[in-house]
């Protein structure tokens, strides 16, 4: 068994495979997890107060849980690059804020919602023209930015800027959110039917895909 997944492990389990961490132990993952690469990051994701992330160990999965009554959290970003991204997706939903993460740019809200942190207990106003947005810089000579979207032909809505020199690029940049629709507010407090209703048309590509995985989720959690 590895670093990180004993520390995950020695916290209170409060469900199948997910542990309850506190906040020393959370405060140990980061770097738990840096020395530590077999052990998968999954994903993150909050409800009001608590975060949580989901790990690969072995063939099973592994939570970890945190209250986070302050709202602030160590990153898991340092460790596992790929949690910058959820963590500025918890951070505009949730306003949970990921303490020394590699990025704290917004993801998700572009500054037009009616309300900031709309999934969290206490949604803000949102106030003010929306911002412009922010792209990370790239130095050196002879190179030029291509920006694309954010409408394009035959995808969806997204916006990429690349910083190239002649046909090398430098560094591209994803910005995403045009198309988010609230599904995950508009499911809560709906019967595993209705919210099934939405789960299909998270994706038309993956319609099948997302209905399978919620009905296994809907039958676990109702232990049938």
């Amino acid at each position: 068994m590895s670093a990180a997944s004993r520390l995950i492990r020695a916290a209170p389990e409060v469900a199948p495979g997910r542990h309850r961490l506190d906040a020393a132990g959370w405060a140990a993952l980061p770097a738990a997890l840096a020395g530590d690469p077999a052990l998968e990051f999954w994903g993150l994701w909050a409800e009001p107060g608590v975060v949580h992330a989901a790990f690969r160990d072995g063939t099973l999965p592994l939570l970890a849980s945190l209250d986070v009554p302050e709202g602030r959290y160590p990153a898991l970003s340092p460790a596992r690059p790929a949690a910058a991204w959820f963590e500025r997706m918890v951070a505009d939903l949730w306003g949970l804020v990921a303490e020394g993460g590699t990025d704290a740019r917004s993801w998700l809200d572009h500054g037009r919602w009616p309300a900031t942190a709309p999934l969290s207990g206490h949604p803000g106003h949102q106030a003010g023209e929306p911002p412009q947005p922010a792209f990370l810089p790239v130095e050196g000579q002879g190179l030029h930015q291509y920006p694309m979207g954010p409408i394009l032909p035959g995808a969806g809505p997204g916006h990429w800027r690349a910083h190239v020199r002649g046909e090398a690029v430098h560094r591209l940049e994803a910005r995403l959110g045009y198309g988010h629709r609230g599904l995950l507010g508009l499911m809560q407090g709906k019967s595993p039917r209705a919210a099934a209703r939405l789960v299909a048309r998270l994706s038309a590509e993956a319609a099948v895909a997302h209905g399978w995985a919620f009905a296994r989720a809907a039958e676990a959690a109702a232990g049938i």
